[in-house]
């Protein structure tokens, strides 16, 4: 439920609003996937890249695939990491091959290998 409030208030452009919020899902849910990953947008999107790592960890200590393909995202997106990045999708492939589906295709097309994506 509060992870539905987070986004509403994101789409409503209430953005002051997101942070005590998504902290607030996260106190009443600390095992709710959804809200750790609205906690980890919210942070990056407020430019607070160094306060995301703990989250991402306790992300991939509950889904090993999800956590992986947040660090590549991180790698590739915040950090320019391209390198690193493969190296977290593959070990998200090898965690949940099925959960790792898309993860870095932004990361290949980056690299001029739109052909490999596919």
């Amino acid at each position: 439920m509060l992870t539905w409030r987070n986004q509403t208030l994101n789409t409503l452009g209430q953005f002051a609003e997101l942070l005590p919020a998504s902290s607030e899902a996260i106190k009443r849910d600390p095992l709710s996937l959804d809200a750790l990953d609205f906690r980890i947008w919210t942070l990056l999107g407020l430019g607070r890249r160094a306060e995301v790592g703990p989250l991402v960890e306790r992300v991939r200590s509950l889904d090993e695939a999800r956590g992986q393909r947040w660090f590549a995202r991180i790698a590739e997106s915040y950090d320019g990491d391209y390198p690193a990045a493969i190296r977290y999708c593959i070990a998200a492939a090898q965690a949940n091959e099925s959960a790792s589906r898309g993860c870095g295709f932004d990361t290949f097309a980056a690299l001029g290998l739109r052909r490999e994506v596919f």
